[in-house]
């Protein structure tokens, strides 16, 4: 076997022994919102779901920016359990890279933004960070590059309206709605083409 058929069984072995319980370490937690909200009612996620938070398994804890904690490791069981609906069925869609992501970068770039405070304006800045930036900032290829560019940010409902609560939200703050400016949300990152979406306890890589 040549150099580099032997990093790519590396490689391999690696994702596999990272995987517990159906999760992969670098796998995506997709959070759907059944009621909606401010976030959905802008964006939409895989299948048209309301997809308001993303976090990223990290072996038995995952990671994830939250509104008031910041950038923190829950505990994975946690995590699960904190998204389910009244019936105790899971809110989570797990989202699997397809191919090209080097877990290890990946997951050491997205550690170095533990403990640094939410970002409830969405700026572009490392000073806060919020959910899906914590992704787009982190997933990266074996050379190094993005696998999440930035797109424009959506602000703007199905009427075309900026909803009123974005509009008081940035006012109280002297900024404009950043509508257009660089940014990410959890809803676009789940219906990439380089992602697998399945509910979490239907089974691996089912729909």
């Amino acid at each position: 076997m040549n150099v580099v058929g032997v990093v790519a069984l590396a490689c391999a072995l690696a994702l596999l022994t990272s995987c517990g319980g159906g999760l992969c370490s670098g796998d995506l937690l997709f959070v759907v919102a059944p009621q909606g909200n401010a976030i959905t009612s802008v964006t939409h996620g895989a299948d048209g779901l309301p997809i308001d938070h993303v976090a990223i398994c990290d072996g038995e804890r995952v990671l994830e920016a939250v509104p008031g904690f910041g950038v923190r490791h829950t505990p994975r069981d946690s995590f699960l359990l904190r998204h389910r609906d009244e019936q105790g069925r899971s809110l989570v869609r797990v989202g699997r890279v397809r191919h090209g992501l080097d877990l290890q970068q990946t997951l050491q770039r997205a550690r170095q933004y533990v403990g640094l405070p939410y970002d409830s304006l969405y700026s572009p800045s490392d000073a806060a960070i919020y959910c899906s930036e914590l992704v787009q900032k982190s997933y990266v290829d074996r050379q190094g590059r993005s696998l999440f560019p930035e797109i424009p940010m959506e602000f703007r409902d199905s009427t075309g309206r900026i909803p009123q609560h974005f509009v008081d939200f940035y006012h109280s703050r002297g900024l404009p709605v950043p509508e257009g400016k660089p940014g990410t949300n959890p809803g676009q990152l789940s219906r990439d083409v380089r992602v697998k979406v399945w509910r979490w306890g239907d089974g691996e890589m089912g729909r």
